[in-house]
Protein backbone atom coordinates (compact mmCIF):
# COMPACT_ATOMS: atom_id res chain seq x y z
CA UNK A 1 0.00 0.00 0.00
CA UNK A 2 2.42 2.55 0.82
CA UNK A 3 4.47 1.28 -2.26
CA UNK A 4 1.60 1.96 -4.12
CA UNK A 5 1.23 5.63 -2.86
CA UNK A 6 4.77 6.13 -3.30
CA UNK A 7 4.43 5.72 -6.75
CA UNK A 8 0.97 7.70 -6.93
CA UNK A 9 3.06 10.74 -5.81
CA UNK A 10 6.07 10.23 -7.48
CA UNK A 11 3.88 9.97 -10.76
CA UNK A 12 1.83 13.36 -9.88
CA UNK A 13 5.45 14.89 -9.15
CA UNK A 14 6.51 14.08 -12.95
CA UNK A 15 3.24 15.24 -14.01
CA UNK A 16 3.29 18.70 -12.51
CA UNK A 17 6.74 18.96 -13.68
CA UNK A 18 5.99 18.19 -17.14
CA UNK A 19 3.17 20.53 -16.77
CA UNK A 20 5.50 23.25 -15.53
CA UNK A 21 8.16 23.00 -18.48
CA UNK A 22 4.97 23.40 -20.90
CA UNK A 23 3.94 26.33 -19.26
CA UNK A 24 7.50 27.74 -19.28
CA UNK A 25 7.40 27.84 -23.71
CA UNK A 26 6.55 31.44 -24.68
CA UNK A 27 2.85 31.52 -25.83
CA UNK A 28 2.59 32.91 -29.81
CA UNK A 29 -0.06 36.07 -28.65
CA UNK A 30 0.35 37.82 -31.81
CA UNK A 31 -3.79 37.58 -32.40
CA UNK A 32 -4.06 39.89 -29.23
CA UNK A 33 -2.10 43.06 -30.42
CA UNK A 34 -3.68 45.92 -32.48
CA UNK A 35 -1.35 46.03 -35.60
CA UNK A 36 -0.87 48.87 -37.66
CA UNK A 37 1.79 50.46 -40.12
CA UNK A 38 2.92 53.71 -41.32
CA UNK A 39 2.13 52.97 -45.05
CA UNK A 40 -0.69 50.48 -45.36
CA UNK A 41 -0.48 47.35 -46.97
CA UNK A 42 -2.37 43.94 -46.68
CA UNK A 43 -1.32 44.05 -42.74
CA UNK A 44 -2.73 40.58 -42.67
CA UNK A 45 0.04 38.99 -44.72
CA UNK A 46 2.05 39.54 -41.48
CA UNK A 47 0.20 37.32 -39.70
CA UNK A 48 -1.22 34.73 -41.90
CA UNK A 49 1.48 31.71 -41.02
CA UNK A 50 2.37 31.27 -44.49
CA UNK A 51 5.68 32.34 -45.42
CA UNK A 52 4.44 32.07 -49.35
CA UNK A 53 3.08 35.76 -48.32
CA UNK A 54 4.84 39.21 -47.50
CA UNK A 55 3.83 42.31 -45.99
CA UNK A 56 5.59 45.50 -48.42
CA UNK A 57 5.42 48.87 -47.32
CA UNK A 58 4.52 51.48 -49.26
CA UNK A 59 6.91 53.75 -48.07
CA UNK A 60 11.18 53.83 -49.95
CA UNK A 61 13.08 55.55 -47.39
CA UNK A 62 11.59 54.59 -43.73
CA UNK A 63 8.96 52.32 -42.25
CA UNK A 64 7.12 51.26 -39.06
CA UNK A 65 5.22 48.71 -37.60
CA UNK A 66 3.29 49.80 -34.29
CA UNK A 67 1.64 47.14 -31.78
CA UNK A 68 -0.73 47.71 -29.00
CA UNK A 69 -2.76 45.66 -26.66
CA UNK A 70 -4.27 46.97 -23.57
CA UNK A 71 -5.37 44.04 -21.80
CA UNK A 72 -3.55 40.43 -21.39
CA UNK A 73 -0.01 39.23 -21.96
CA UNK A 74 2.48 41.65 -22.39
CA UNK A 75 4.81 40.85 -25.42
CA UNK A 76 8.72 39.37 -24.46
CA UNK A 77 9.70 39.17 -27.70
CA UNK A 78 9.60 39.88 -31.63
CA UNK A 79 10.45 37.18 -33.89
CA UNK A 80 10.91 38.88 -37.90
CA UNK A 81 11.27 37.02 -40.76
CA UNK A 82 12.39 39.72 -42.90
CA UNK A 83 12.19 39.44 -46.92
CA UNK A 84 13.96 42.77 -47.52
CA UNK A 85 16.49 43.65 -44.66
CA UNK A 86 16.64 47.01 -43.83
CA UNK A 87 20.18 49.45 -43.10
CA UNK A 88 19.31 49.45 -40.09
CA UNK A 89 16.29 48.57 -37.45
CA UNK A 90 15.02 48.69 -33.96
CA UNK A 91 12.06 48.35 -31.70
CA UNK A 92 10.60 51.71 -30.09
CA UNK A 93 8.76 52.59 -27.26
CA UNK A 94 6.41 55.29 -26.75
CA UNK A 95 7.99 58.00 -24.44
CA UNK A 96 6.16 61.85 -23.61
CA UNK A 97 8.59 63.15 -26.45
CA UNK A 98 7.54 60.51 -29.18
CA UNK A 99 9.88 56.96 -29.51
CA UNK A 100 12.91 55.63 -27.96
CA UNK A 101 15.04 53.10 -28.99
CA UNK A 102 14.54 49.66 -26.25
CA UNK A 103 16.58 47.39 -28.89
CA UNK A 104 18.67 47.83 -31.59
CA UNK A 105 18.05 45.26 -34.38
CA UNK A 106 20.62 42.85 -35.98
CA UNK A 107 20.84 43.04 -39.78
CA UNK A 108 23.16 40.08 -39.94
CA UNK A 109 20.24 37.68 -39.99
CA UNK A 110 17.09 37.46 -42.54
CA UNK A 111 15.14 35.60 -39.26
CA UNK A 112 16.02 37.45 -36.32
CA UNK A 113 14.72 37.66 -32.63
CA UNK A 114 14.59 40.61 -30.12
CA UNK A 115 13.75 40.94 -27.06
CA UNK A 116 11.35 43.19 -25.35
CA UNK A 117 10.68 42.75 -21.99
CA UNK A 118 7.09 42.76 -21.31
CA UNK A 119 5.81 45.44 -22.98
CA UNK A 120 2.21 46.58 -24.39
CA UNK A 121 2.95 49.57 -26.71
CA UNK A 122 5.69 49.00 -29.28
CA UNK A 123 6.85 49.11 -32.78
CA UNK A 124 9.34 47.97 -35.10
CA UNK A 125 10.89 50.84 -37.09
CA UNK A 126 13.34 50.42 -40.27
CA UNK A 127 15.50 52.67 -42.57
CA UNK A 128 16.99 52.29 -46.05
CA UNK A 129 19.57 53.94 -47.19
CA UNK A 130 18.58 53.33 -50.73
CA UNK A 131 14.54 53.91 -51.86
CA UNK A 132 13.06 51.03 -51.17
CA UNK A 133 9.76 49.65 -49.81
CA UNK A 134 10.34 47.20 -46.10
CA UNK A 135 9.25 43.69 -46.85
CA UNK A 136 8.63 40.95 -44.19
CA UNK A 137 7.36 37.59 -44.64
CA UNK A 138 6.36 36.65 -41.58
CA UNK A 139 6.40 38.26 -37.81
CA UNK A 140 5.64 36.86 -34.34
CA UNK A 141 4.66 38.34 -30.94
CA UNK A 142 5.51 36.13 -28.16
CA UNK A 143 4.74 36.37 -24.55
CA UNK A 144 6.82 35.44 -21.29
CA UNK A 145 8.94 32.46 -21.09
CA UNK A 146 11.51 30.20 -22.97
CA UNK A 147 11.71 30.60 -26.67
CA UNK A 148 9.90 27.74 -28.83
CA UNK A 149 12.49 25.60 -30.95
CA UNK A 150 11.07 26.97 -34.15
CA UNK A 151 12.12 30.34 -33.49
CA UNK A 152 15.39 30.66 -34.88
CA UNK A 153 18.20 32.60 -33.07
CA UNK A 154 20.79 31.93 -35.50
CA UNK A 155 24.42 32.19 -34.90
CA UNK A 156 27.68 33.98 -36.52
CA UNK A 157 28.92 31.87 -39.79
CA UNK A 158 31.90 30.34 -37.86
CA UNK A 159 35.24 31.86 -38.64
CA UNK A 160 36.97 28.53 -39.16
CA UNK A 161 35.21 25.75 -40.53
CA UNK A 162 35.84 22.10 -40.26
CA UNK A 163 33.08 21.61 -43.67
CA UNK A 164 31.63 23.74 -46.61
CA UNK A 165 28.71 22.89 -48.52
CA UNK A 166 28.21 24.76 -52.06
CA UNK A 167 25.07 24.64 -53.10
CA UNK A 168 23.63 26.16 -55.93
CA UNK A 169 19.94 27.11 -54.54
CA UNK A 170 17.56 26.58 -51.75
CA UNK A 171 16.58 23.39 -51.42
CA UNK A 172 19.60 21.66 -53.12
CA UNK A 173 21.47 21.41 -49.75
CA UNK A 174 18.20 18.96 -48.55
CA UNK A 175 17.99 16.82 -51.56
CA UNK A 176 21.84 16.31 -51.83
CA UNK A 177 23.42 16.92 -48.84
CA UNK A 178 20.39 16.26 -46.39
CA UNK A 179 22.27 13.27 -44.49
CA UNK A 180 25.28 14.80 -44.35
CA UNK A 181 24.50 18.40 -42.57
CA UNK A 182 23.12 16.95 -39.43
CA UNK A 183 25.73 13.87 -39.20
CA UNK A 184 28.73 16.06 -38.94
CA UNK A 185 27.06 19.04 -37.87
CA UNK A 186 24.84 18.10 -35.05
CA UNK A 187 26.63 14.35 -34.45
CA UNK A 188 29.78 14.90 -34.79
CA UNK A 189 29.83 18.87 -33.70
CA UNK A 190 32.19 19.79 -36.96
CA UNK A 191 31.72 23.45 -37.51
CA UNK A 192 29.79 24.11 -41.46
CA UNK A 193 29.42 26.51 -43.50
CA UNK A 194 26.81 26.04 -46.06
CA UNK A 195 27.59 28.70 -49.13
CA UNK A 196 24.67 28.77 -52.10
CA UNK A 197 25.07 30.27 -54.86
CA UNK A 198 21.97 32.25 -55.24
CA UNK A 199 18.85 32.27 -52.37
CA UNK A 200 16.40 32.39 -55.50
CA UNK A 201 13.58 34.69 -54.08
CA UNK A 202 12.49 35.61 -50.55
CA UNK A 203 9.90 32.93 -50.39
CA UNK A 204 12.75 30.24 -50.86
CA UNK A 205 15.21 32.14 -48.61
CA UNK A 206 12.54 31.30 -45.93
CA UNK A 207 12.84 28.02 -46.86
CA UNK A 208 16.40 27.71 -47.03
CA UNK A 209 16.73 29.31 -43.09
CA UNK A 210 13.99 27.14 -42.36
CA UNK A 211 15.52 24.14 -43.71
CA UNK A 212 18.85 24.56 -42.22
CA UNK A 213 17.49 25.43 -38.79
CA UNK A 214 15.40 22.01 -38.63
CA UNK A 215 18.45 20.03 -39.77
CA UNK A 216 20.77 21.69 -36.57
CA UNK A 217 22.58 23.58 -38.65
CA UNK A 218 22.77 26.89 -36.34
CA UNK A 219 25.65 28.91 -38.13
CA UNK A 220 24.23 30.95 -40.18
CA UNK A 221 24.89 30.43 -44.46
CA UNK A 222 26.54 32.62 -46.89
CA UNK A 223 24.23 33.66 -49.49
CA UNK A 224 25.78 34.15 -52.88
CA UNK A 225 24.76 37.28 -55.38
CA UNK A 226 24.17 35.19 -57.95
CA UNK A 227 19.94 35.06 -59.50
CA UNK A 228 18.60 32.19 -60.43
CA UNK A 229 18.12 30.92 -63.92
CA UNK A 230 17.40 27.15 -65.36
CA UNK A 231 20.33 26.02 -68.01
CA UNK A 232 21.07 22.49 -69.56
CA UNK A 233 24.64 22.89 -69.99
CA UNK A 234 27.72 24.17 -68.26
CA UNK A 235 28.45 26.38 -70.58
CA UNK A 236 24.83 27.75 -70.60
CA UNK A 237 25.38 28.00 -67.05
CA UNK A 238 28.37 30.33 -66.75
CA UNK A 239 26.39 32.62 -69.22
CA UNK A 240 24.31 33.13 -66.23
CA UNK A 241 27.08 33.25 -63.64
CA UNK A 242 30.16 34.30 -65.91
CA UNK A 243 33.16 32.04 -64.43
CA UNK A 244 35.11 35.02 -63.38
CA UNK A 245 32.21 36.26 -60.82
CA UNK A 246 31.75 32.46 -59.87
CA UNK A 247 35.64 31.68 -59.76
CA UNK A 248 36.34 34.78 -57.48
CA UNK A 249 33.04 34.38 -54.89
CA UNK A 250 33.85 30.52 -54.23
CA UNK A 251 37.49 31.33 -53.86
CA UNK A 252 37.18 33.84 -51.86
CA UNK A 253 34.48 31.60 -49.52
CA UNK A 254 37.14 28.91 -49.04
CA UNK A 255 40.01 31.52 -48.09
CA UNK A 256 37.73 33.41 -45.63
CA UNK A 257 36.56 29.80 -44.01
CA UNK A 258 39.68 27.75 -44.48
CA UNK A 259 37.65 24.56 -44.39
CA UNK A 260 38.92 21.37 -44.17
CA UNK A 261 36.42 19.62 -46.37
CA UNK A 262 34.66 20.69 -49.45
CA UNK A 263 31.41 19.18 -50.15
CA UNK A 264 29.52 20.03 -53.70
CA UNK A 265 27.35 18.68 -56.56
CA UNK A 266 28.22 16.18 -59.44
CA UNK A 267 30.03 17.43 -62.34
CA UNK A 268 27.16 16.30 -65.03
CA UNK A 269 24.70 18.47 -62.69
CA UNK A 270 22.65 15.52 -61.33
CA UNK A 271 20.13 15.71 -63.52
CA UNK A 272 22.04 17.98 -65.65
CA UNK A 273 21.74 21.48 -64.47
CA UNK A 274 24.02 23.36 -65.34
CA UNK A 275 23.87 25.76 -62.21
CA UNK A 276 24.95 22.57 -60.78
CA UNK A 277 27.86 21.57 -62.96
CA UNK A 278 28.86 25.57 -62.23
CA UNK A 279 29.05 24.60 -58.68
CA UNK A 280 31.02 21.64 -59.45
CA UNK A 281 33.30 22.94 -61.64
CA UNK A 282 34.27 25.99 -59.86
CA UNK A 283 34.30 24.04 -56.59
CA UNK A 284 37.29 21.64 -58.21
CA UNK A 285 39.05 24.89 -59.95
CA UNK A 286 39.51 26.67 -56.86
CA UNK A 287 40.57 23.58 -54.47
CA UNK A 288 43.33 23.00 -57.01
CA UNK A 289 43.92 26.35 -57.17
CA UNK A 290 43.74 28.09 -53.26
CA UNK A 291 47.16 28.37 -52.35
CA UNK A 292 48.20 30.02 -55.47
CA UNK A 293 48.76 33.83 -55.06
CA UNK A 294 48.39 34.45 -58.65
CA UNK A 295 45.03 32.71 -59.14
CA UNK A 296 42.15 35.14 -57.43
CA UNK A 297 45.16 37.67 -55.65
CA UNK A 298 42.33 39.66 -53.95
CA UNK A 299 40.90 37.08 -51.71
CA UNK A 300 44.30 35.93 -51.04
CA UNK A 301 45.49 39.20 -50.26
CA UNK A 302 42.86 39.88 -47.90
CA UNK A 303 42.61 36.02 -46.21
CA UNK A 304 45.44 34.70 -47.07
CA UNK A 305 46.09 31.23 -48.77
CA UNK A 306 44.72 27.69 -48.04
CA UNK A 307 44.83 24.29 -48.52
CA UNK A 308 41.61 22.27 -49.03
CA UNK A 309 42.28 18.57 -47.72
CA UNK A 310 39.65 16.98 -49.47
CA UNK A 311 37.04 17.78 -51.95
CA UNK A 312 33.80 15.40 -52.41
CA UNK A 313 31.43 16.05 -55.42
CA UNK A 314 28.02 14.83 -55.32
CA UNK A 315 27.95 10.92 -57.30
CA UNK A 316 24.19 11.40 -58.11
CA UNK A 317 23.29 7.51 -58.97
CA UNK A 318 24.77 4.23 -58.23
CA UNK A 319 28.58 3.26 -56.50
CA UNK A 320 27.81 5.72 -53.55
CA UNK A 321 30.83 6.06 -51.29
CA UNK A 322 31.05 7.68 -47.76
CA UNK A 323 32.37 10.39 -46.60
CA UNK A 324 34.64 9.06 -43.24
CA UNK A 325 35.87 11.83 -41.16
CA UNK A 326 38.28 9.42 -40.13
CA UNK A 327 40.15 9.02 -42.20
CA UNK A 328 42.93 10.77 -43.60
CA UNK A 329 43.76 12.32 -47.08
CA UNK A 330 44.98 10.01 -49.46
CA UNK A 331 48.61 11.01 -50.92
CA UNK A 332 48.87 12.72 -54.12
CA UNK A 333 48.28 10.81 -57.36
CA UNK A 334 47.19 7.61 -55.30
CA UNK A 335 44.09 7.11 -56.74
CA UNK A 336 42.09 3.64 -57.71
CA UNK A 337 38.47 2.57 -58.72
CA UNK A 338 36.62 0.41 -56.05
CA UNK A 339 34.97 -2.43 -57.34
CA UNK A 340 31.92 -1.62 -59.32
CA UNK A 341 32.88 2.13 -58.99
CA UNK A 342 32.92 4.83 -61.62
CA UNK A 343 35.52 7.37 -61.57
CA UNK A 344 38.67 8.22 -60.04
CA UNK A 345 38.79 7.88 -56.19
CA UNK A 346 40.95 8.52 -53.30
CA UNK A 347 41.80 5.08 -51.79
CA UNK A 348 40.83 6.49 -48.56
CA UNK A 349 37.51 7.38 -48.86
CA UNK A 350 36.36 3.55 -49.91
CA UNK A 351 33.31 3.85 -47.55
CA UNK A 352 28.76 7.93 -48.77
CA UNK A 353 27.49 9.50 -51.54
CA UNK A 354 30.39 11.48 -52.66
CA UNK A 355 33.22 11.50 -55.77
CA UNK A 356 36.27 12.50 -54.18
CA UNK A 357 38.67 14.99 -55.83
CA UNK A 358 41.97 15.41 -54.61
CA UNK A 359 44.15 19.09 -54.93
CA UNK A 360 46.80 17.47 -57.21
Amino acid sequence: MKKALFLSLLLCLLLSAASCALASEAADITEAFDIRTSGGGTVSYLTDRRYTTRWSGRERREAWIEFSVSEGPPADYLYVCFATMPDAWCIQVPTEDGWTTLAQGDTRFMHTCAALGGVRHFRLWARFDRAQPLRINELFVLGEGDLPSWVQVWEPTPEKADLLVLAAHPDDELIYFGGLLPTYTVEQGKKTVVVYMTDSNTTRMSELLNGLWEMGVHSYPVIGPFYDGYSRSLAEGYKKWPKTQARAFVMEQIRHYRPDVVVSHDVNGEYGHGAHRVCADVALYCVQNCMRLDVESESAVAYGLWTVQKLYLHLYGDDPLELDWNIPPGLPGRAHRPAGGAGRLCAACNTAKYRFCRNR
